[in-house]
């Protein structure tokens, strides 16, 4: 058990602690799904509690300011219009940060369990963005060919020559 720092949605659903994120997963009511949450996350989540000058124990309030947000869209909107952006999902901002991360090189396995996916299948979605890190290893390994096959070039032109003489 952690001590809760923030509730920002729903009081019974999703709380925030110092380990992580807990919520009661959105397919099965009785399973309850953990996230790590960074270190910088947290100092975010903080700032913002902070800056909104919210005394409630949630971060996201209602009109009514004493209770939380209950529907996400309306709210989403809202953030939307007031950033001047257009035609953004909040779902984009989960396939942002996947594609972030398998273009750093995490492996699909990793992110899949980041983002909750019980099927590997789920996640292959982002696998050509770990083309990079692959072409990277191919061109390291090329790279080591060259080194060894000049060196060889090199070598052979020597030999070639001191026969000669």
């Amino acid at each position: 058990m952690c001590d809760q720092i923030i509730d920002p949605c729903f009081a019974n659903e999703f709380s925030i602690c110092r380990e992580g994120c807990n919520s009661l997963s959105p397919k099965n009511i009785n399973k309850k799904e953990y996230l790590p949450l960074s270190e910088q996350t947290l100092c975010v989540l903080d700032e913002l509690k902070k800056l909104t000058k919210n005394t409630a124990s949630y971060l996201f309030l209602g009109k009514s300011g004493d209770k939380p947000v209950r529907d996400i869209k309306t709210f989403w909107e809202k953030v939307i219009k007031e950033a001047n952006l257009k035609n953004i999902r909040i779902h984009d901002l989960r396939h942002t940060h996947a594609s972030h991360l398998v273009s750093s090189g995490l492996s699909l396995s990793i992110v899949g369990k980041l983002l909750g996916h019980t099927q590997a299948a789920t996640t292959q979605r982002y696998a050509h963005l770990a083309d990079e890190p692959l072409r990277h290893a191919a061109a390291l390994f090329g790279n080591q060919i060259d080194a060894l096959s000049s060196s060889k070039r090199v070598q052979l032109k020597n030999d070639t020559l001191n026969l000669a003489a």
